[in-house]
């Protein structure tokens, strides 16, 4: 909301950790990359600018237990996370993993209240 960026990448050591790291100068330069902790774990970590915050989503993690759900988490600063909530749940072994239907839900839970 600076004008500051922010990038963030998954961490396949770490899954309750995303690494991420900041710019104040339209990415000509970056400071060191540090963690955010996800409750839920991350992987595919997709980030916006949403209302007066940030949502990250992706998969809670590779890894058991409760490995591939879309989880989504919300942040006021896009630095610290909420506990995130998982979104929908992963299908007999399969990732579920569109962006149709991840927008879809994400539609009905924020702006349709569901």
């Amino acid at each position: 909301k600076n004008g500051d960026l922010i990038a963030y990448c998954y961490n396949s050591a770490d899954e309750y950790h995303a690494d991420y790291v900041i710019s104040h100068d339209s990415g000509r330069t970056w400071e060191k990359p540090k963690k955010a902790y996800f409750a839920k774990k991350l992987r595919n970590p997709q980030m916006i600018a949403f209302g007066d915050g940030y949502l990250m989503h992706g998969r809670s993690g590779n890894t058991e237990p409760d490995a591939g759900n879309f989880v989504l988490y919300y942040s006021e600063n896009g630095i610290e996370w909420d506990d995130g909530r998982i979104l929908a749940n992963r299908i007999e072994k399969e990732y579920i993993y569109t962006v149709r239907m991840h927008m879809q839900i994400i539609k009905q839970t924020f702006l349709l209240g569901g």
